[in-house]
């Protein structure tokens, strides 16, 4: 691991930002006759410094991946490097517009490299912060892979990619269904029939995306969804 080796040739305070950087220039010393120094003089101590904190920095850089390298470049300390790993690793929590195959890839990479950088960082956690990253239209499958009580990093990837795929086409498919139906209200507020149509045929063919990524939810109990479904039902009948 990278930080063990960084603390074994104690360079963690560069990193952590315990040694600050010394002043560049120092007062000149004393002559040997006692006379007090003229001028100033380059700080050795800032010399070392800045020959760890960069040799640091260069170790850092070289155990990212390019994708994450690139974004982080420009930084000009070993702690300011790491703040902005930090700052970038927030920023990228959720997965928003990025594609499944994307998001996955990069939560990965930052997991990746938080293990070498020392952070315990266990393939449940992994897995924990990608589903808290998806948006409400994944809520289903969410609530079903949380009812297992295990599941792995290789089979959550194939798992999310598969609903994502499937759910690409229900959006596009609703899209062309919307397009001759677009006026949803009456001129009293109310839905249309035909718009009523729509989101029923909408919240089935999700369901049955649900059942054809991980099987019927109902013949395995998981009421919550099967709950969440019913109301939906309900509410469009």
């Amino acid at each position: 691991m990278v930080m063990t080796i960084i603390r074994g040739h104690k360079l963690d305070a560069y990193l952590l930002g315990f040694l600050p950087c010394p002043p560049e220039l120092i007062l000149a010393e004393p002559t040997t006759q006692g006379e007090a120094g003229v001028g100033l003089k380059l700080n050795p101590k800032y010399e070392q410094w800045v020959v760890n904190d960069q040799l640091l920095m260069g170790w850092l850089y070289g155990s990212m991946n390019e994708s994450i390298a690139t974004q982080v470049m420009g930084c000009s300390t070993s702690i300011n490097l790491w703040k902005a790993l930090e700052n970038l690793y927030r920023a990228h929590l959720n997965k928003g517009s990025t594609s499944m195959d994307d998001y996955l890839k990069q939560m990965k990479s930052w997991a990746d490299i938080l293990a070498i950088a020392g952070n315990p960082y266990p393939e449940s956690q992994l897995i924990t912060n990608v589903m808290s990253g998806l948006d409400g239209e994944y809520m289903p499958i969410v609530v079903l892979i949380e009812s297992r009580d295990m599941i792995y990093w290789q089979e959550l990837q194939d798992t999310l990619l598969s609903y994502d795929s499937k759910l690409e086409h229900i959006n596009r498919t609703n899209k062309m269904v919307a397009a001759p139906t677009a006026n949803f209200a009456t001129s009293k507020g109310t839905i249309t029939t035909s718009a009523k149509t729509s989101l029923k045929i909408t919240a089935l063919v999700k369901l049955e995306v649900v059942v054809q990524t991980l099987g019927d939810p109902r013949e395995e109990g998981f009421v919550v969804v099967e709950a969440e479904i019913t109301t939906a039902q309900d509410q469009l009948a």
